[in-house]
């Protein structure tokens, strides 16, 4: 979501847009992205700087790093950026920089919940949903 930094008033602008679905494909087998990432948010420019306070929602799928299912959860954060602006700078990349906030915040393992037992050992039964019958489970 690029932005003209010629276009800000002085007063500010709000700001409005997504991101794809496919910007956030980058660990497929444990994080999906469900639907696409809404921004919204305020630019304000003055003294050769820009501010950016945005606000992104989606809806990521996690793989439990204990039972192996997924987990559907809900994402809102707010971001703050500066921008230092000169003469030659045409345009700020708001959405690139949101982008890459979330995909390094991604957690290395998501847990669907506290009390997640995980998977047996010996079998891979669900914990969860079933109780296993095998010797390494007892």
């Amino acid at each position: 979501m690029k932005i003209d930094v010629r276009s800000i008033p002085s007063t500010g602008c709000d700001i409005d847009g997504s991101l794809s679905q496919a910007d956030f494909s980058v660990r497929i087998k444990e994080i999906e992205c469900l639907t696409p990432v809404k921004l919204s948010g305020r630019m304000e420019k003055s003294a050769g700087m820009v501010r950016a306070q945005v606000t992104a929602t989606t809806i990521f799928r996690y793989i439990c790093g204990r039972c192996l299912e997924a987990c559907d959860q809900e994402f809102c954060e707010h971001f703050d950026f500066h921008y230092p602006v000169d003469s030659q700078e045409n345009y700020i990349d708001v959405g690139e920089d949101v982008r890459q906030e979330i995909l390094l915040g991604f957690p290395d393992r998501v847990i669907c919940q506290d009390q997640c037992k995980g998977l047996c050992a010996g079998c891979g039964m669900n914990l969860n949903t079933d109780t296993c019958q095998c010797k390494k489970g007892r």
